[in-house]
């Protein structure tokens, strides 16, 4: 059927797309997927039918499969023409393919594929489409390690990156478009982020370090990266880890960095959660068994090690000084593996701290202000009514302090922010009390610190061992383990 505008957006890229050299594995997908399809005039059918009759009615041979039904075709000459293929072949290697109709996909592929193979020798101009439906029981995802034989046998795959390639190529020549650095770029970071099932995530910073509010010394060693335009390969920092403070101050000092990372807070904390994630297995079936088996979460474990030690090797290969930079953000440094923090691999640990001066809140302030489109009163003094206060506010602190004076403006009618109501929203703000936490995770992050010049003036004075003496005091406080 060549009625281009009465199929659906999906039918009319695929329909384009499957000429395209290079191109011959689709997985169709969504909520779509068991929906009636057009066929034709008046005419509707499952999304087999319309491959069959609407988007592929130009191949050879049509075969169907799935674990339910097994394999079919998509008329009986080709039926009959795959059984006498097969019964060619058995008579040759004395195996009897033609009678055992199996729905076992390990033995079902094997001999859709000898049928093909088989035709394609005697005939170059044969063409074919195999239509597997319900593939996610046919393939399912997850590590092959942890899958049974016939699931590996399933998926496996050769020349993927061969076939990224032919796929750019293909898409750039049916469009007409050059294949420019811009393209190859976006076209790179999309394959990565597909072929890691969400693990990975490219982030596009749209500040830069000029929209952070205080963090002078961890600034400019981070602005340190840009000189790699200039050529400055060797004066690089390898690896950063920063650590401290989380709230809105440093997720600022985060976004300036234009950097890909594993999206996990903590090092191996999602690395078994991931995998059941991608492999569809999280509470029940199969899949939920497995998670409770003792000797899975060891593999797991062995598992979540193998990744952080290729990690760790890649990251302390000097080779690749200057060309790969890693920021390592955590708000416990001391959970991090040792391996990865210790000098050749992460040399600078940044110690980002709340605002410690009136003038360091009353930038974080207006910064924050700024964002949330909150204007003063003329003559409203910030660092006056923060003077008047007692509170050591952190920048989360202050973000809670302009959300609720959003909301009463909002409610009072009024557009700007008054002396009056800063000042009764500050004396009411009650900062949550963790206090020996909050002096741990402080602590922890000045203990870790590679630069003294980092530190706020009263941690600077303080001996390192004493840190760590008040560091052992707080972990027995609080049941931590060293």
């Amino acid at each position: 059927m060549n009625d281009l505008p009465s199929l659906p957006a999906w039918a009319k890229t695929l329909q384009r797309r499957i000429p395209q050299r290079g191109i011959d594995f689709f997985i169709l997908h969504g909520p779509g997927v068991r929906d009636l399809h057009p066929l034709g005039a008046r005419r509707f059918g499952t999304i087999g039918d319309c491959l069959a009759q609407a988007i592929l009615n130009d191949r050879s041979a049509i075969v169907t499969y799935d674990r339910g039904a097994g394999i079919g075709f998509s008329d009986r000459d080709v039926e009959n023409d795959f059984k006498t293929v097969l019964e060619a072949y058995g008579k040759l290697g004395g195996t009897n393919l033609a009678q055992v109709q199996t729905r076992d996909p390990d033995r079902a592929l094997q001999v859709i594929e000898t049928y093909l193979r088989y035709q394609l020798t005697g005939n170059p101009r044969f063409s074919a489409a195999v239509i597997i439906d319900y593939g996610e029981t046919v393939a399912p995802a997850g590590e092959p390690g942890q899958l049974p034989a016939e699931d590996r046998g399933a998926i496996l795959t050769a020349g993927l990156t061969r076939l990224h390639l032919e796929s750019l190529l293909a898409e750039a020549e049916a469009g007409g478009a050059p294949l420019d650095q811009d393209a190859l770029t976006r076209e790179k970071k999309r394959l990565i982020e597909e072929a890691s099932g969400g693990l990975l995530t490219f982030m596009t910073s749209r500040v830069g370090l000029d929209a952070v509010a205080g963090h002078e010394g961890a600034r400019a060693v981070a602005g340190a990266a840009r000189r790699r335009a200039d050529g400055h390969r060797q004066e690089l920092h390898r690896p950063m880890l920063r650590e401290g403070d989380r709230d809105p101050g440093g997720r600022a000092l985060e976004l300036s960095l234009q950097v890909a990372g594993a999206n996990r807070s903590e090092p191996g904390a999602r690395s078994g959660a991931a995998r059941r994630d991608r492999s569809g297995r999280g509470g029940g079936g199969r899949g939920g068994r497995r998670a409770r088996n003792p000797r899975n979460r060891r593999s797991g474990f062995r598992g979540s090690e193998r990744v952080f030690a290729s990690l760790a090797a890649f990251m302390g290969d000097t080779r690749r000084r200057g060309k790969v930079i890693w920021f390592l953000m955590t708000s416990r440094p001391d959970l991090v593996p040792v391996d990865l923090k210790r000098q050749g691999r992460a040399e600078e640990h940044l110690a980002l701290f709340p605002p410690a001066t009136i003038a360091e809140r009353v930038k974080v302030f207006d910064l924050l202000r700024e964002r949330l489109g909150i204007a003063l009163e003329p003559g409203v003094d910030a660092a006056a009514l923060f003077a008047e206060s007692r509170d050591a506010l952190s920048a989360a602190d202050l973000e809670a302090i302009l959300v609720r004076s959003s909301r009463r403006m909002a409610s009072a009618g009024r557009t700007t922010l008054s002396a009056a109501l800063l000042r009764e929203l500050i004396r009411d703000f009650q900062p949550p009390s963790y206090p020996l936490e909050l002096e741990y995770q402080r602590l922890i992050a000045a203990f870790e610190c590679t630069s003294r010049q980092l530190l706020p003036p009263g941690l600077a004075a303080v001996p390192p061992e004493a840190i760590g003496a008040r560091l052992a005091e707080l972990r027995a406080a609080l049941g931590k383990s060293a």
